[in-house]
Parts: structure tokens; C-alpha cells; sequence
């Protein structure tokens, strides 16, 4: 029969919505760029209406959108950027929550058995 070990920390409970600058965010930091279609009028009116700061360049059927570091990135703005709190991640052996210790324990004594196996 096989053990299965897991170490998790849930998105609802390990985790916070933090900021671009919080997480290192590339785009946050060089900047990006977002290409459409030239006739993707919901999306480029999005772009346009955000009061993000970007130029606009149009090239052929394409329209480049190029923003500027320093400001917060689609995925930061819808709050998609997490970093963890400080809590211990849940410990599991199958369907068991386990003590910290008691699951190194147990798998260390598990280890031991396959590798005398």
C-alpha cells in the first residue's frame, strides 16, 4: 500500500492578495506590452478607460499597447497576486492531519523502510 505525504498551504488560508511591488512583478517593474487585434473594440476600450500610463501603436490589423513600469499589471489590478502569510503549511500522511513533528517523524521511519527494503 502506498503513503502519500503532502505539505500544502490552500489559497484561502496561506495566502494574501498583495500588490505588484510586493511580489516583484516583472511587469511591474519593466513594464509590458499587450497586443490586439486592431478591430477588438471591448478590450482596446478597456485598455483606454483604465488610466493606466501606455503608448499606442498601430501596425497593420494590430494595435501594441506599451505600458510603463511602475504601476500595477492587469493580474495585480484584479487582485491574482498572492504571497504567503506566516502559517505553518497542513501536514498530511493520506487522509491524516498530522503535528509537524509527528509527520517528519513518520515519514523519516517510512524512508527508512523503503530504503531497507
Amino acid at each position: 500500500m502506498t503513503t502519500h505525504w503532502r505539505a500544502a498551504r490552500p489559497k484561502d488560508t496561506h495566502w494574501r492578495e498583495a500588490s505588484c511591488r510586493e511580489t516583484g512583478c516583472g511587469q511591474y517593474l519593466n513594464g509590458w506590452q499587450t497586443v490586439l487585434p486592431a478591430n477588438d473594440a471591448i478590450n482596446a476600450g478597456y485598455i483606454r478607460r483604465s488610466g493606466m500610463g501606455f503608448r499606442e501603436e498601430i501596425e497593420g490589423q494590430l494595435v501594441r499597447f506599451v505600458f510603463e513600469p511602475g504601476q500595477e499589471c492587469f493580474t495585480g489590478r484584479a487582485g491574482e497576486h498572492r504571497v504567503p502569510v506566516e502559517r505553518d503549511p497542513i501536514l498530511r500522511r493520506d487522509s491524516q492531519i498530522m503535528a509537524p513533528l509527528e509527520w517528519l517523524d513518520r515519514m523519516n521511519d517510512d524512508l527508512y523502510k523503503i530504503r531497507e527494503a
